[in-house]
């Protein structure tokens, strides 16, 4: 996961679902 000049709104949970693996989620914080 790449977040080019992230900012606070782009806090959050991000999923991944490839058809051919496990899905996976990270939580994302942005602090400054």
């Amino acid at each position: 996961l790449l977040i080019q000049r992230a900012k606070s709104t782009d806090s959050g949970k991000y999923t991944c679902l490839p058809s051919t693996a496990n899905p996976m989620t990270v939580h994302v914080h942005v602090l400054n």
